[in-house]
């Protein structure tokens, strides 16, 4: 039995998909392949709501699942997710006094 149905082909090129992680983790976007430090990965482009684009690298074995869709979906299940990027500016009001940098201003 042929995996793949009659609407799909298998290709290599960016795709629109809903991917979830282990962990409860679940996001849109363009997914495409990638290789990065020696092993295959899959690359996530995130559509934000500024209109921007963020960029996740997924080691394949942390996948549960990924539903290929429509951009429209995609778009939806990225921006319903409000995934941002982490930066230390997300966190730094978390550590204790004695633990946050001093930034010098």
């Amino acid at each position: 039995m042929d995996p793949i149905s009659p609407n799909q082909e298998s290709t290599d090129a960016p795709q629109w998909a809903v991917i979830e992680l282990m962990g409860h983790v679940r996001y849109g976007g363009l997914v495409s392949k990638d290789n990065q430090f020696g092993t295959a990965l899959l690359r996530v482009e995130v559509p934000q709501h500024d209109g921007s684009f963020v960029s996740q690298l997924v080691n394949p074995s942390s996948l549960y699942r990924v539903t290929i869709c429509s951009e429209d979906i995609a778009r939806q299940a990225a921006l319903a997710g409000n995934f941002t990027p982490l930066n230390a500016w997300d966190v730094r009001h978390l550590l204790p006094k004695s633990m946050q940098p001093d930034l010098g201003y």
